[in-house]
């Protein structure tokens, strides 16, 4: 979504390409196993092994923008959201905190699961799944029979990272774990929901001020 302008009858500008485009800024788009050219690989199993496979892809050029005193952020949207959190987390351990976490589109990853405000892709069945992808604003052109038979393993996968996501830091105040400090933290922008699933607004957090200064790199887990 951020980082492709779409096709077909979903072509459409993407305000993030512009940007980076008109800021001169690089942009590190990252793709998950099982879709695309990783279309053989195996799908990934937590939110935490995609941060741990991509971090060191991107570390080298994270630590030449941090040399040279530019800030980069990361950037998710929907699945993405955690995946970026994840990413940012263990880049802060590493020394490497990004100037701004920038997600859309899910509730705070310390969400309980009792409290997460959609159906787990385990407890239904192949319509009941369907009628869930619906929900969360998916085209309607995946659910035609020869398509959905291609898609739906896919979207499992998808949805099982977040259905059992388990953020493991600490408290909201103070150090937030696995190297996150109160900074970093402060950077977590706004989730922004314009569709479906409904999440409530105890989830959502307030829009924070664009940085001064241009990231480098935007680092981008995944889309949805």
């Amino acid at each position: 979504m951020y980082t492709s302008i779409g096709s077909g009858p979903r072509r459409a500008p993407s305000p993030l390409l512009d940007w980076v485009t008109a800021a001169g800024a690089r942009l590190l788009a990252a793709q998950l196993p099982g879709r695309a050219s990783r279309r053989g690989d195996p799908y990934a199993t937590s939110a935490q092994a995609v941060a741990a496979e991509i971090l060191p892809l991107i570390a080298s050029s994270l630590a030449d923008a941090a040399s040279r005193g530019a800030p980069w952020a990361a950037v998710g949207h929907s699945l993405g959201a955690w995946l970026a959190f994840e990413l940012a987390a263990l880049a802060a351990s590493a020394r490497l905190p990004p100037a701004r976490l920038i997600v859309s589109a899910m509730p705070a990853p310390d969400t309980p699961m009792v409290a997460r405000p959609w159906t787990a892709q385990a407890s239904l069945d192949s319509a009941g799944f369907a009628a869930e992808c619906r929900a969360w604003g998916i085209a309607d052109a995946v659910f035609a029979p020869s398509v959905w038979a291609e898609y739906e393993p896919l979207l499992r996968a998808d949805f099982r990272l977040f259905d059992e996501y388990a953020w493991r830091g600490g408290r909201r105040e103070g150090r937030t774990g696995r190297g996150v400090d109160r900074q970093t933290h402060k950077c977590l922008a706004n989730y922004m929901l314009k569709q479906s699933p409904p999440h409530p607004s105890s989830h959502l957090q307030p829009a924070l001020p664009s940085p001064a200064t241009s990231p480098h790199s935007t680092a981008t887990p995944t889309t949805a």
